[in-house]
């Protein structure tokens, strides 16, 4: 059976991961604030800002572990949001929670697998498409354009090492024979 496994460029990640740090800048500010202010819970608030404010330092002054350091952000992003339970403000923490959760999201690659059973297209969620649907599929120029029988067309950018390891005149050839199926 022929399958491949199509990695995609990741457009907006850059984007996502300055909002993340915009938030756990803030939570730093506030949680130091906070720590500085309140008599109660006055520790646990300081350590969780110094926390923060070290994973915030070492992302940007480290940027060969990047990948890492983006994890590091969400569990930093969940840790708030625990905390933030914790102090009984459950709509912070929720909101938090999705935030981490749409970051860890984000570091998930996408890859579009294409086999003889259809396309899996990545999302929330997954997308099948059966060849039955599609009029085309090919990669040109380092495109995948998906062409489908109900006017509808996706395309999207392939990755560089997706592009340099695949045999595209192959691939084209294969995905012809397999469309409309």
């Amino acid at each position: 059976m022929t399958s491949y496994k199509l990695g995609l460029t990741q457009a907006k990640i850059r984007t996502h991961h300055t909002v993340s740090l915009l938030i756990l800048t803030l939570h730093t500010l506030v949680l130091g604030y906070l720590g500085l202010t309140a008599s109660r819970l006055q520790y646990y608030l300081l350590a969780a800002a110094a926390l923060n404010l070290l994973v915030l330092l070492v992302y940007l002054f480290f940027s060969g572990t990047r990948t890492k350091m983006r994890r590091a952000v969400t569990v930093t992003l969940v840790a708030n949001g625990i905390m933030w339970f914790w102090l009984g403000s459950t709509l912070m923490a929720g909101l938090i929670a999705v935030m981490a959760m749409l970051q860890w999201l984000a570091l998930k690659p996408p890859v579009v697998k294409i086999s003889e059973d259809g396309i899996f297209y990545p999302g929330l969620p997954e997308k099948k498409y059966t060849w039955a649907d599609l009029e085309r599929v090919i990669i040109k120029d380092g495109i995948l354009s998906i062409d489908l029988k109900d006017n509808s067309l996706l395309q999207a950018s392939l990755d560089a090492p997706t592009v340099a390891s695949l045999d595209v005149p192959a691939f084209n050839r294969w995905s012809a024979t397999q469309a409309g199926k």
